[in-house]
């Protein structure tokens, strides 16, 4: 029979396999060791938010530079595992941000803006098949 795993006592995600023992997640602890007072979960559209916005925010102050996202998310109070990041940054590049992320390595370098067209011709109606009966 499985076990259930073990969760995080503050936010509720659940703990890797090398946190035996342990009560927080990765995320909450380096926050509760940095001195952060409030931690915060936020869902996956307002992170997304967040991380494009440290991205920036970095990439103006160091260009070309790796942005260590998850440790700048900890200081600041927002609790967020890598798989969450990982999404954010995947829902980034959909939406037009050319980001650079190198295998095994911590760490994201936003590059640019590539224009998505947001027309409304982009999405393709479907056509009726000569099957189908128009309801008209």
């Amino acid at each position: 029979m499985l076990s259930q795993p073990a969760v995080c006592a503050h936010c509720g995600a659940a703990l890797a396999r090398d946190h035996v023992g342990a009560a927080l997640c990765s995320p909450c602890a380096a926050a509760a060791n940095a001195g952060a007072v409030d931690i915060a979960v936020l869902p996956a559209d307002r992170l997304a938010r967040v991380v494009a916005g440290v991205l920036l925010l970095y990439s103006g102050l160091r260009p070309g530079r790796r942005v260590p996202v998850r440790r700048i998310l900890a200081q600041s109070g927002v609790s967020a595992e890598a798989w969450e990041i990982h999404h954010s940054v995947e829902t980034l590049r959909a939406r037009g941000f050319v980001i650079d992320a190198v295998e095994r390595r911590r760490g994201y370098r936003f590059i640019d803006f590539a224009l998505v067209p947001l027309t409304r011709g982009f999405c393709r109606r479907r056509r009726a098949s000569s099957h189908q009966i128009p309801l008209v």
